[in-house]
């Protein structure tokens, strides 16, 4: 059961938000249910043919030896009924789904960015998202990623969006009342709402800036700084200048430099993407406040 937080902003008799979802989980999820391996006998089983035909399978993996299969209609409706449970608990009337693809513009920042995932991408990835969009109003994510297009237009249009996310650097990057829509029925783990206050929101990215995120993002942050820490060297701290001031001496008490405390603000920061005057989305990288 989901947890009542209360009324939902801009929600009124008659008029239903959308569910803003960053939906690469969804997608990565519905294809890692639905795939399955044929395993590869020895070269002797087969004929010539045969065995170059599976060589040459964009699928085949010769480190495991087998062969990855998939229906992409399956993924694509186990998919669906994810999203489907999502508008459901969220009493939203619509959807947008944004997904990341390819490098984006952390790459250039850091190249070693993500560079800790070496596991094998599920069967047809792209596939499944664009199958997906084919149903769904939504976008591909290719200089930027998908986080920071849902906080920018949750950002922008407060009382248009249930902002539907499972990572903790978008739900707590920008102030409302968000959804979490991760679940694990094994361990009993619910979908659930998420509240982030505005000001905790102005100050997550200094946080996450000494905390880092090297399992999952493989960002350096400030040795020894986990979220208890923290959270101290910012406490009652309110002004940017203040605020970049403690992050850069803690850098340089564990004797970093200041362009490494930069370099991992540009990795976490979720308010780097805006709209120029014709409209287009562009990257303004995070620069220390004056």
């Amino acid at each position: 059961m989901i947890e009542d937080i209360g009324d939902l902003e801009g929600l009124d008799e008659g008029h239903k938000l959308i569910a803003l979802i960053d939906a690469d989980t969804i997608a990565y999820a519905a294809a890692i249910v639905t795939e399955y391996s044929e395993e590869v006998m020895p070269e002797s089983f087969y004929t010539k043919e045969e065995y170059a035909a599976i060589l040459a399978h964009p699928n085949y993996d010769a480190e495991e030896g087998v062969v990855w299969h998939q229906d992409i209609e399956m993924a694509a409706a186990s998919a669906q009924s994810r999203i489907q449970d999502i508008m459901f608990e969220t009493d939203t009337g619509s959807v947008e789904l944004y997904f990341t693809v390819g490098k984006n513009f952390r790459y250039d920042v850091y190249d070693m960015y993500k560079g800790n995932r070496t596991d094998r991408k599920p069967t047809n990835l792209k596939e499944i998202k664009k199958k997906l969009l084919d149903v769904y109003p939504g976008a591909f994510c290719e200089e930027y990623e998908a986080d920071d297009l849902v906080v920018m237009l949750k950002r922008q249009n407060p009382d248009k969006y249930v902002m539907c996310a499972t990572d903790k650097d978008v739900l707590g990057a920008v102030g409302g009342k968000h959804f979490n829509y991760y679940q694990n029925a094994r361990y009993d783990i619910p979908m659930k709402w998420h509240a982030t206050t505005h000001a905790s929101a102005k100050v997550f990215h200094y946080k996450q800036t000494l905390m880092g995120d090297m399992a999952t993002d493989n960002i350096p942050g400030c040795p020894g700084i986990g979220k208890v820490k923290a959270a101290q060297i910012i406490e009652g701290l309110k002004e940017p200048k203040e605020l970049w001031d403690a992050v850069v001496n803690a850098f340089l008490s564990k004797k970093l430099t200041e362009k490494e405390a930069l370099r991992d603000m540009r990795l976490v920061n979720m308010h780097q993407l805006y709209k120029n005057s014709e409209g287009e989305l562009k990257i303004n990288l995070w620069q220390p406040p004056a």
